[in-house]
């Protein structure tokens, strides 16, 4: 099956990784802490599943293909 792929704002793939609130991950690219493909972005930057997302220098781990069933 093919990946999905889905473009939003960079403090949401932040939100839905865990790492921190969508507010929390404004503040980060506030501080520069937030990094897309190797480049410091602003708040509200757009980015799509395919983008490398770094937070501190870390890679953040997110595949949207992932799904929860709750039974």
């Amino acid at each position: 099956m093919a990946k999905e792929i889905i473009t939003q704002r960079v403090q949401k793939f932040i939100a839905l990784s865990g790492i921190a609130s969508r507010r929390g991950a404004e503040v980060m690219i506030q501080e520069n802490r937030v990094k897309v493909n190797g480049e410091k972005i602003k708040i509200g930057a757009q980015c799509n599943s395919n983008d490398k997302i770094t937070v501190n220098n870390q890679l953040i781990n997110f595949d949207v293909n992932d799904k929860t069933y709750i039974l």
